[in-house]
């Protein structure tokens, strides 16, 4: 398809596109249409009465497996996907036979490259001088906590101008007035490539390793990063600070692991490790907003312990497991209590919606923490204690976590476990239970393994892929 007309008439012959002639505003009112439409799984929507300007506005037209597939030149997303990965695995042909069958593919990846050109569609309308006016342009604001009015740029790609290495982002730029626009930049936003010095500086390590995955918790390979002089890295500002490391295949949680804690929830106290799982998905970095689920009211906090993994643990004994674990980190165990207890079923649909895993700041790593069942760990609520508590008080302990997971799964390195929680949350509060609200603030720590703060919010999705 050469231009976007085209390819609107493309999904509009599909039956995929819905033209709405109405008037609508490009101050929140747009994409809240566009925000139900997308969550019943909608037609690409385009708006041609849009308040203060004479353009158009096309939304939603990736929003289907279908339109997707349509994009990419197919009709079935697996078919492509597979198309795919035969150019971007193709060996090297042998022989004349083989080179001849892999012509077909060899053009096909020839076509595949970047390409500079003078011209193309999207210079149609150029604007210069006094004839610039950004109110022409149907800039969307998208929710009310947003900062204004934004334009947002998926899938640029942009070269290093030292290193020359390719990177894609996707940036976001403010409009301000008529003629004048903000671009949004954070440095070092991302926290894997750091390390915290003795004396509490931030050092990039960006020069050692691209990032901190989960090959990088191995034995060695952390023994290497422990022989560095680390008064040579670089010292960095502190930067917004994800989840401390990548790689992470499995969220496993124990309920019920302080005595204290089972008794305010009314349950007794287990004979076995009471094992849940949380979703990938939900692990965010530290400071991170929390974000309610539709018509929750029961959201809980939890201040945990996390472990994690960094050589493979499968049936290993009690007295080696503690090998296995690469360090240890500070997790809000963040619960719907709900969606957890009321709701039948497991404890899963209750621990791992989106936003609910908070982890960092840091992953100390084992050597840096000393007893491990000699931690004292600490929740507060807008600014009133909580939680308080010691990891000496656990039911079950680390390394007997460990080693009773391992009998009934493969743990693999970047993997995390958290541990359980002592008594405070909210559901155990006399004499009535306490929930999250919209405004709330958390914050909680670990001795040795930082401090964590984050604020709750209403359900917005715009928070969530912040």
């Amino acid at each position: 398809m050469k231009d976007l007309r085209e390819w609107m008439q493309v999904i509009r012959d599909m039956g995929e596109l819905v033209e709405v002639h109405t008037e609508v505003d490009p101050h929140l009112e747009i994409t809240e249409i566009a925000d139900r439409v997308m969550k019943a799984g909608g037609p690409a929507i385009l708006f041609t009465n849009v308040t203060g300007s004479k353009m158009p506005v096309l939304i939603n037209q990736f929003g289907s497996e279908r339109r997707m597939a349509a994009g990419l030149g197919g009709t079935d997303l697996d078919q492509i996907a597979s198309r795919i990965s035969e150019i971007a695995e193709m060996q090297p042909p042998q022989g004349v036979m083989e080179k001849v069958k892999a012509l077909g593919k060899l053009r096909e990846l020839a076509s595949l490259g970047t390409k500079t050109v003078k011209n193309g569609p999207c210079q149609e309308v150029v604007l210069t001088g006094d004839d610039v006016d950004l109110d022409l342009v149907p800039i969307l604001h998208c929710w009310p906590g947003d900062g204004g009015p934004f334009i947002t740029l998926p899938l640029v790609f942009s070269n290093d101008p030292v290193t020359g290495s390719r990177n894609c982002g996707m940036y976001r730029v403010q409009k301000v007035d008529k003629r004048t626009c903000m671009m949004h930049w954070q440095i070092h936003k991302d926290g894997r490539q750091h390390l915290l010095d003795s004396e509490g500086r931030v050092r990039d390590l960006s020069g050692v390793l691209s990032d901190i995955t989960a090959s990088a918790l191995s034995p060695a390979a952390l023994a290497g990063l422990q022989a560095l002089d680390v008064s040579t890295l670089p010292v960095v500002e502190q930067g917004e600070l994800q989840v401390p490391w990548t790689g992470m295949t499995k969220f496993i949680a124990i309920g019920l692991n302080y005595a204290d804690h089972a008794a305010e929830s009314g349950m007794a106290i287990p004979k076995e490790p009471v094992v849940f799982q949380k979703t990938t998905e939900c692990a965010v970095g530290c400071h991170h907003d929390v974000v309610l689920p539709q018509g929750s009211v029961k959201t809980d906090w939890e201040v945990e312990l996390g472990v994690v993994i960094g050589t493979r643990a499968r049936y290993v004994s009690e007295e080696d497991a503690l090998s296995h674990v690469a360090g240890y980190c500070l997790i809000n165990d963040v619960s719907e209590r709900e969606y957890q207890i009321e709701r039948g079923g497991t404890w899963d649909k209750g621990k791992g919606c989106d936003t609910f895993g908070p982890i960092g700041p840091w992953l100390v790593t084992a050597d840096e923490v000393g007893d491990v069942q000699q931690l004292g760990m600490w929740l507060d609520v807008n600014g009133q204690r909580m939680q308080t508590g010691n990891t000496a008080t656990m039911i079950f302990n680390v390394a007997q976590i460990v080693s009773y997971l391992s009998r009934f799964m493969t743990l693999n390195p970047g993997d995390v476990i958290t541990t359980g929680t002592p008594p405070g949350v909210g559901m155990g509060q006399k004499p009535n239970p306490v929930y999250l609200k919209p405004g709330d603030v958390m914050r909680l720590g670990i001795d040795g393994l930082g401090e964590q703060q984050q604020t709750v919010h209403a359900w917005n999705p715009a928070l969530i892929d912040a």
